[in-house]
């Protein structure tokens, strides 16, 4: 199983971090100096080539304001053959939950009618 290998949890944290940093359009620096370490490091952390420590796992998630099992691979990705989402459904559910939920927001204002009073 995938979650027992260690390297495979790392590549997966560090894909996670990558993505969230880039939604968020937060630069390594940015976010190195809200966890405390230096943009080198969290380089690393998202090549998978360094480990997070779990305090550092979770001040990255605070940061981002997203739940730490955000940036960690579940059942169902672990036992998939890619690591690449292949459906909307998979793509929505590795965006950050903030992203999620203003989407949400956006589909249920369309269904009401109101998109005018969503927008800007």
């Amino acid at each position: 199983m995938k979650l027992h290998d260690p390297e495979y949890v790392n590549s997966f944290i560090g894909m996670r971090l990558r993505e969230t940093r880039s939604a968020k359009r937060e630069s390594l620096q940015a976010v190195g100096n809200a966890v405390g370490v230096t943009y080198q490091q969290m380089q690393k952390y998202e090549n998978g080539t360094n480990r997070l420590s779990a305090a550092n796992l979770y001040r990255v998630a605070q940061h981002f304001g997203v739940c730490v099992t955000t940036l960690l691979p579940t059942l169902a990705t672990a036992e998939s053959d890619h690591s690449a989402p292949s459906t909307d459904a998979e793509k929505f559910e590795r965006l950050p939950q903030d992203v999620q939920e203003h989407i949400e927001g956006l589909i249920e204002a369309i269904a009401a009618g109101n998109v005018g009073s969503t927008i800007g």
